[in-house]
């Protein structure tokens, strides 16, 4: 009887074996479904991407300028520092000349023209005044704006 239980405790052991073996076959089949799905789905996902990128790049950025957020222009004046007079030390203006700030410059660009603020000009005799005319201390190129003016979004 002994021996006859003995067989029934392997019988059941070898069953039990065969289970296990069976259900680790699975959760391993699960496992590796699992995961082709997973790289199908990021597959997709990074196509998808590539698509939408395609289309971004087929309109421009002249389309990406054209959208606004208010009614404000996207574009500013690129930064105006200021100018020296060349009166220096004797200028009331502390030698400066502001943006936006009329100067007297020379009519003919030269690099040995100077550049003065309007009372010094008023004041000095010995400015040859026909060689000068009125500007304005102001940038015309303009630069592209990503930031709205208005409300501060991209």
């Amino acid at each position: 009887m002994l021996e006859a239980a003995q067989a029934n405790v392997e019988e059941v052991e070898m069953e039990q074996e065969e289970k296990l073996k069976e259900l680790t076959h699975k959760n391993k089949s699960a496992t590796l479904e699992m995961r082709k799905k997973n790289l199908q789905m990021a597959a997709q996902i990074e196509e998808e991407e590539m698509e939408l990128d395609d289309e971004e790049a087929a309109h421009g950025a002249e389309d990406v300028e054209e959208v606004t957020c208010c009614s404000r222009e996207l574009c500013a004046r690129y930064n105006v520092p200021n100018k020296l007079c060349a009166e220096e030390s004797k200028c009331q203006n502390e030698a400066r000349i502001s943006p936006n700030d009329e100067f007297m410059g020379l009519t003919k660009p030269s690099s040995n023209g100077r550049e003065y603020c309007m009372q010094c000009f008023a004041v000095n005799p010995r400015i040859q005044k026909k060689l000068y005319m009125k500007k304005t201390n102001q940038q015309e190129k303009f630069e592209k704006v990503l930031k709205c003016t208005g409300c501060q979004k991209l």
